[in-house]
């Protein structure tokens, strides 16, 4: 609450941003965070069934085994240690955990058709938020020239207002109401700018980008 805070730059520099920006034909989501932790689960689940129906293939195996020993009733290593050397291969033919292989084969195709139809809903909530964002920033866009021009006329009725009070012909409510109206006017342009920047940081968040307009 102590920290001494500096804001750099002015809200209504904004403004051109929204002028200048271009509504996109097509989202493209392969840099959003969800969808790409997903699209890793499922990797990793289809590499788990590859695993497991691996398991329906005989192995073979290969081992070798060195031994090397001493017996003596007195600690000595100038005699002879005798050793062996076992060489062999170990063939695996599964034959009796067919059901067993089955049944798991079947859990992980289960576990990947989840996955699947997560990714396909995701996949449509993403689109959906990306157009919602979108008709928001179009509509910000159209309403910034409606509140720039209530601007300009609440403006406008101000300082006539003050001319009009200056030379005593008008009243200070008179001056206090337009003076009112133009405050309420620059609030409601600064908050159509809030709401397409609002719009255009959840846009940048559903495809997974720093800023859209670059």
């Amino acid at each position: 609450m102590n920290t001494p805070l500096e804001v750099e730059g002015n809200f209504a520099e904004f403004e051109n941003e929204i002028n200048n920006y271009q509504k996109n034909l097509g989202f493209n989501f392969e840099m959003n965070s969800s969808l790409k932790s997903m699209n890793i689960q499922l990797e990793k689940l289809n590499k788990n069934f590859e695993i497991v129906r691996s398991q329906r293939l005989p192995s073979l195996e290969g081992f070798a085994t060195h031994t090397i020993q001493k017996q003596s009733e007195t600690f000595s290593l100038g005699s002879i240690w005798p050793n062996s050397l076992a060489v062999g291969l170990q063939l695996h033919i599964p034959i009796f955990n067919k059901f067993s292989v089955s049944l798991k084969e079947k859990q992980t195709k289960v576990g990947i058709r989840q996955v699947e139809f997560q990714r396909d809903l995701l996949k449509e909530n993403l689109s959906l938020t990306a157009q919602n964002s979108v008709n928001e920033m179009e509509r910000a866009k159209i309403q910034l020239e409606s509140d720039k021009e209530a601007v300009k006329q609440a403006k406008k009725g101000y300082e006539i207002a003050k001319v009009r009070y200056n030379t005593g012909v008008g009243t200070v409510l008179e001056l206090n109401d337009t003076e009112v109206a133009l405050t309420q006017s620059q609030l409601n342009l600064n908050q159509t700018l809030y709401d397409f920047l609002k719009a255009k940081n959840e846009l940048e968040k559903v495809l997974g980008v720093e800023n859209i307009s670059k």
